[in-house]
């Protein structure tokens, strides 16, 4: 088994082409059929289905596709604990050129990671060697490449034999993971599901209750029901303080949120997050005022600046705590909750705001990039008992997707992503990167302001 046939076969699945996929991954169409062909007779099932307008995913393709997500998803939080733990040193535990988790789950043969376990399990070199029926050279010879591919030792000797060290059992974690995450996939293909609570495990809610932006919602909607036409959405308005403990307790099934800045994204037990994308915050302001065609703003030089904002909420304490960090306290001149008012003062040049780059303003507002302004983390939380592991590729790939529409309304937006892509996660973001790099109506280098 070749883990990098199930990431090749992933990429194509997204792309819904050999030829796009083999671009992406810069290897000739044939390697890439190849990989796909292989992968399909170790499953020993058909993963897509050709026809000559269109490549389809079968249903088996959805559990691999599923199946792989989930280990993107596992190695992407690994990667993050790692960094906690290198940062106070400010050494990295895992190479810059390392941060895909597709590339680097790729380098790891299916027997590799079971030689790792083996050892873990085993304390020992050679026990672990006999197990796996391999010379003891070759063992010591795998571990050592994948020591040096991530930058970090795996083990340590002690009196009682190997032992895992810190960063060692990360990695051992998250393959244990990537392990289970497989062989469920490969027993759902060959297990078919016969009974009605199997059944209804399987099942989206419907509808999925959806805390998200309330300004983004409509175009969030549409975005997601073009890729499920299946599912149906209640929506309700992301809230920080309230949102992740409400999809713990089941009152809701999804959540496309932020954590304020400063802080993180929050983790709770039997739930999933993953991060999309780190967002700066930008200034609201009149397109036909003095700030309209600068190319970016001091936040420290915006003391005398008349603000509007909400009377309460994370809004507000964002505007806050961002100005007294820069150094002033914000003359706010209007605390408004009602959305068209807030934008009828910023567009008359009563007053302006901070906001997100990706917010729909509306007619007679635009937003100037802020230097020594906040950033927050945006991201997506689940419960994998709530909606099938399945779903969620089609699910963050419409979240992904309304980034790029946003930043094709907007050109600041398109240029700054294009210009930061560290701004992105690596497990999702790097699809919106794609999407504004080779979309499929305009030519990046243009840029949505010169269509």
């Amino acid at each position: 088994m070749i883990w990098s046939d199930a990431d090749v076969f992933a990429v194509v699945a997204e792309e819904k082409s050999f030829t796009a996929a083999a671009a992406r991954l810069g290897k000739s169409q044939p390697a890439i059929s190849q990989a796909v062909a292989r992968l399909e007779r170790h499953l020993g099932a058909q993963l897509l289905s050709r026809t000559t307008r269109r490549l389809n995913i079968t249903p088996e393709g959805d559990v691999v596709r599923a199946a792989v997500t989930e280990i993107r998803l596992a190695w992407a939080q690994t990667l993050r604990e790692l960094d906690e733990l290198r940062a106070p040193s400010g050494v990295r535990a895992v190479p810059a050129s390392g941060h895909d988790a597709v590339s680097l789950l790729g380098v790891v043969s299916w027997d590799t990671a079971h030689l790792v376990l083996a050892i873990c399990s085993e304390g020992s070199f050679a026990r672990a060697a006999q197990l796996r029926r391999i010379p003891r050279q070759t063992a010591s010879q795998r571990v050592r490449s994948l020591e040096q591919h991530l930058g970090t030792e795996l083990f340590t000797r002690a009196a009682t034999g190997l032992t895992a060290t810190t960063t060692g059992a990360l990695i051992i974690s998250v393959l244990r993971r990537a392990i289970a995450s497989w062989e469920r996939a490969y027993d759902q293909i060959h297990r078919p599901i016969t009974s009605t609570s199997e059944q209804s495990a399987t099942a989206l809610p419907s509808p999925i209750r959806l805390a998200g932006f309330s300004l983004a919602i409509p175009m969030l909607i549409e975005a997601m029901t073009v890729r499920l036409p299946e599912a149906q959405f209640a929506t309700i308005p992301f809230d920080p303080a309230a949102s992740m403990n409400e999809l713990r307790d089941d009152a809701i099934d999804l959540v496309f949120g932020y954590a304020p800045p400063g802080s993180h994204v929050p983790r709770l037990p039997g739930v999933t997050t993953q991060p999309i994308l780190d967002e700066p915050i930008w200034l609201a302001v009149s397109d036909s005022g003095p700030h309209k065609d600068a190319d970016e703003l001091d936040l420290r030089d915006l003391a005398e600046e008349r603000w509007v904002v909400r009377p309460d909420g994370p809004l507000r304490r964002l505007l806050v705590d961002s100005c007294e960090a820069a150094g002033f306290s914000p003359r706010i001149e209007h605390a408004v909750s009602d959305n068209t008012a807030v934008r009828a003062l910023i567009s008359t040049g009563r007053a302006v705001t901070l906001s997100a780059p990706g917010v729909p303003l509306g007619a007679g507002l635009t937003v100037i990039p802020l230097r020594n302004g906040p950033h927050r983390t945006c991201f997506a939380a689940w419960k994998p008992d709530r909606i099938p592991h399945r779903y969620i590729p089609a699910l963050l790939d419409g979240l992904c997707h309304w980034y790029f529409l946003t930043a094709q309304q907007n050109s600041r937006y398109w240029t700054f992503l294009i210009d930061n892509p560290g701004t992105l996660s690596d497990t999702q973001g790097h699809q919106v990167l794609h999407e504004l790099a080779h979309p499929h109506t305009t030519d990046h280098h243009s840029g949505p302001g010169h269509r």
